[in-house]
């Protein structure tokens, strides 16, 4: 059996004051605008707390998209020509996607496994969610 070549693209994004309803928008239509898209295996929008961070009062100016794709050309891909990612660009102060392979994982998210593809190293960046 071969195993999946799963890359994740996590997308950070802090809404202009102008675009927060287009911004909270996004969290109501949830994954539905991503049906579709060519080598996406899962999805979750990321909301946030008041401010961005983690308190119990949530944020309507900050939230995110965790997308797993299964291949790196399909991440690649999407990151090119979305219009998904365009309308994130176009309405954020700030933003950032980040193409990121797992390293290790436990269980499951909504019945989803994300089967780790790279060895832990001990230098560089590393993300935990």
């Amino acid at each position: 059996m071969d195993r999946p070549d799963h890359v994740i693209v996590l997308v950070l994004a802090a809404w202009r004051p102008g675009a927060v309803a287009w911004g909270f928008m996004r969290l109501v239509l949830g994954e539905w605008p991503l049906q579709g898209t060519p080598g996406l295996v899962f999805t979750r929008v990321l909301g946030s707390g008041r401010d961005g961070g983690f308190v119990l009062r949530p944020g309507l100016d900050h939230h995110g998209l965790f997308l797993l794709f299964d291949g790196e050309d399909a991440a690649d891909r999407f990151l090119a020509s979305s219009p998904v990612l365009a309308g994130y660009r176009t309405h954020a102060r700030e933003w950032c996607a980040l193409k990121l392979r797992a390293t290790s994982s436990r269980g499951t998210w909504a019945g989803q496994t994300i089967v780790p593809t790279r060895s832990a190293t001990d230098h560089g960046p590393v993300a935990a969610l």
